[in-house]
């Protein structure tokens, strides 16, 4: 059978006449836009609730040791922008629910405050944006991922169920590496321990990795996200 009468049968049994496909023809689907990347940097810091975002709060919820190299870290970012100088990269490890993400806003957080340009964002969310197929876009996230942060967080940085493609681990590394050569920080999260790193990321991501000299902060403290609603009901804006 053709695929005209085919499609006449189908017509047929529809009650769609040539006209009102001709109609369909001309009416332009509706386009479904994809989740804006943009939302990542900062709204989500305004959907949550404060506490969760202040270091000063997490770092007293009784993991005070793990958050000292986190507080460290802090302070040299700070005074080497202040000085102008190269900023420190940094890698937070952990298992789910020990508070990676909330530890990165918060440090996201504090260099705000000391006047730096700082934004988290996902791995998923930079390689929607990067692999947009609107060009104008991938020009403003390359700006807005490789120059205009000088402080960004990458989140689940190669934790998610479906790992990228070689074209966009290639570009991650790309990323990590124009990042470093021109002094910007960026700090990584991730549920993979160090040691793995090396084992599920291809070698050229890894070297991407290892030539950022992360400082490792690996968090152990488990039901944070407990403890964070506890702080909730007494947190003072």
């Amino acid at each position: 059978m053709e695929l005209t009468e085919v499609l006449a049968k189908v017509m047929a049994k529809a009650g769609i006449t040539e006209e009102d496909l001709a109609k369909m023809a001309e009416t332009p689907l509706p386009q479904t836009p994809l989740p804006d990347w943009r939302q990542g940097f900062d709204e989500r810091f305004d959907s949550a609730h404060p506490a969760m975002w202040d270091f000063r709060k997490l770092s007293a919820s009784g993991a005070e040791k793990e958050f000292e190299s986190a507080r460290e870290w802090l302070r040299e970012f700070i005074s080497d922008f202040d000085a102008g100088k190269r900023l420190p990269n940094a890698l937070i490890t952990g298992d789910f629910g020990t508070g990676k993400t909330c530890l990165a806003g918060a440090m996201v957080r504090e260099c705000q405050r000391a006047g730096a340009c700082a934004g988290l964002m996902t791995q998923s969310e930079i390689i929607r944006g990067l692999w947009s197929p609107d060009a104008g876009e991938k020009r403003e996230m390359r700006y807005e991922v490789y120059e205009r942060r000088q402080m960004l967080v990458i989140d689940e940085f190669m934790s998610g169920c479906s790992a990228p493609s070689q074209g966009q681990q290639q570009e991650l590394s790309a990323l990590l590496r124009a990042r470093s050569a021109r002094g910007l920080s960026t700090v990584l999260t991730s549920n993979l321990p160090p040691s793995m790193m090396g084992s599920v990321c291809p070698d050229f991501l890894a070297a991407a990795v290892t030539e950022m000299r992360p400082l490792g902060i690996h968090l152990a403290c488990p039901c944070r996200r407990r403890s964070l609603a506890d702080i909730g009901d007494s947190w003072k804006s």
